[in-house]
C-alpha cells in the first residue's frame, strides 16, 4: 500500500525565474522565461516546503498538507473539498503544527468523487483531488487555484473458491496414485529408507493454460546411522513416538515443470471442417447439373408435340 502518482497543480503564485536555481524545488519553462515550483514547495524562490503527505491505509486513504501551504495562496479551510464537495476537509495538529487534511474510507471512494479504478493482475489503484472552489468572476468561472491529484496502489487481492471444500490429508499413501521406483539394494529406496527416493504420481491437468508448475516437497533431515527416525508413522501415535522431539524440516521447490501439449491434429481439422464443406459443394454442383439437363430435355419435348 504506497502513495504513487502526486501531482500539485497551482493556479497562481508563479516563483521568479532570477531565483531558480535549485532545480529540485523549481523548474523553468522550455523558453526560460517561466517559473513554477514542484511538487509540495512554494514561495517567491520556492524555499518553503508543504509537506504533502499521501496516507494509503488498509481500509482509508488520506491526504494532508500544512496550513501554511494554503495560507500562502490564500486558500481558506471552507473551500477544500474532494471532487464530491460533500467531502470536505478538516484541520488537524500534528506535534504542533496545523495541517490541512482529508481522510475517506474506502467504501465512500466512489461516493467522494474518486475516478474510475485501474487494475492490472497484481495491483489497484485508486486517484483523487483535493482541490478549492472555482474562482468566479464575473461571469467567468476560472481553474481551481489549488488541485492536488493523489493516487494510492494497493494489491489485488482476489479471493478464489471452489463450490467444494477441499479436506488435506497428511498421511502415508495407500493407493495406486503414487509408486516408488527401483526399490532395490544399493538404489533409490522408499520413503525414508534411503537418502535417494524416485517416485512416480498421478494428478491432473489443466484443459488450457498455465502448462507448467511446481512441485514443493517437505524434506525431514535424519541422522545416518538411524533412517528410523525418517520413515513415516502410518499407524497410531504411541507414547515413545509422541515424546520425540521435532525433526529438522525444511521445503525444498522445484520447478517451473512444464508439460508438452498434443498438438491438435490437422487430420482433425480437415475432417470436421474442410471435408464436410467439400461434399456439400460437391452436392451443390451436380444439383446444378441435373436441373439444367431437365430443364433442356423438358424443351426439347415441347418442340417436338409442337411439330
Amino acid at each position: 500500500m504506497a502513495p504513487k502518482g502526486l501531482e500539485v497543480s497551482v493556479g497562481r503564485g508563479i516563483c521568479s525565474v532570477e531565483k531558480c536555481t535549485d532545480r529540485t524545488r523549481c523548474v523553468l519553462s522550455r523558453d526560460q522565461r517561466r517559473c513554477k515550483c514542484t511538487v509540495g514547495f512554494y514561495g517567491d524562490q520556492c524555499e518553503k516546503n508543504g509537506q504533502i503527505k499521501v496516507m494509503c491505509g488498509r481500509n482509508y486513504i488520506a491526504i494532508r498538507v500544512m496550513e501554511d501551504f494554503f495560507k500562502y495562496y490564500k486558500v481558506p479551510l471552507e473551500s477544500l473539498h474532494l471532487p464530491n464537495k460533500s467531502c470536505r476537509a478538516r484541520k488537524e495538529l500534528v506535534d504542533g503544527v496545523s495541517y490541512y487534511m482529508s481522510t475517506i474510507p474506502k467504501e465512500k471512494y466512489l461516493t467522494c468523487g474518486g475516478r474510475p479504478m485501474e487494475t492490472n493482475f497484481t495491483h489497484i489503484s485508486y486517484s483523487l483531488s483535493l482541490l478549492t472552489d472555482p474562482r468566479v468572476i464575473g461571469n467567468i468561472i476560472r481553474d481551481p487555484v489549488i488541485k492536488i491529484d493523489y493516487t494510492c496502489v494497493f494489491p489485488y487481492v482476489r479471493s478464489v473458491s471452489l463450490p467444494f471444500p477441499v479436506v488435506p490429508f497428511s498421511r502415508c499413501v495407500n493407493d495406486n496414485t503414487v509408486s516408488f521406483l527401483n526399490v532395490s539394494e544399493g538404489q533409490s529406496g522408499r520413503n525414508g529408507e534411503s537418502s535417494t527416493i524416485r517416485y512416480s504420481f498421478d494428478m491432473f491437468r489443466f484443459t488450457s493454460e498455465p502448462n507448467s508448475f511446481y512441485l514443493h516437497c517437505t524434506v525431514q533431515l535424519c541422522e545416518p546411522d538411524d533412517f528410523q527416525s525418517c520413515k513415516p508413522i502410518c499407524n497410531s501415535i504411541t507414547k515413545r513416538e509422541a515424546v520425540r522431539a521435532e525433526p529438522m524440516q525444511g521445503l525444498l521447490s522445484y520447478g517451473p515443470i512444464r508439460i508438452e501439449m498434443p498438438e491438435p491434429h490437422q487430420s482433425n481439422i480437415l475432417m470436421t471442417v474442410v471435408l464436410p464443406v467439400a461434399g456439400v459443394w460437391t452436392v451443390g454442383f451436380f444439383l446444378s447439373i441435373l436441373i439444367v439437363v431437365a430443364k433442356a430435355g423438358s424443351r426439347r419435348l415441347t418442340q417436338a408435340e409442337q411439330h
